[in-house]
């Protein structure tokens, strides 16, 4: 690409929670080794990518589930509650 003509941009956001149960239903073995990276270049294509994000939603859970309550404080909120973004940039 030349300046004139620059190549086109992309920006990824990974739902992670779908993504993950979608990975468990192939059968995918070692999930956390799994290369979200290479993913996000394979799905450019030639493309800049300008972005690349991982998010999980907040926690929903009842007051009287323990398991729920601890996993909670975890999910940190950021972007007015949207959820926690782990960036896959370098």
């Amino acid at each position: 690409m030349d300046e004139k003509n620059p190549p086109s941009r992309l920006a990824v956001y990974i739902d992670g929670s779908n993504f993950y149960h979608k990975l468990r239903s192939l059968d995918i073995s070692h999930l956390s080794l799994f290369d979200y990276r290479g993913l996000v270049e394979w799905l450019a294509v030639g493309r800049a990518i300008v972005l690349c994000n991982y998010y999980v939603g907040l926690v929903r859970t009842k007051t009287t589930n323990e398991k729920g309550q601890l996993l909670r404080p975890r999910s940190q909120p950021c972007l007015g509650g949207a959820g926690k973004f782990v960036s896959l940039a370098d």
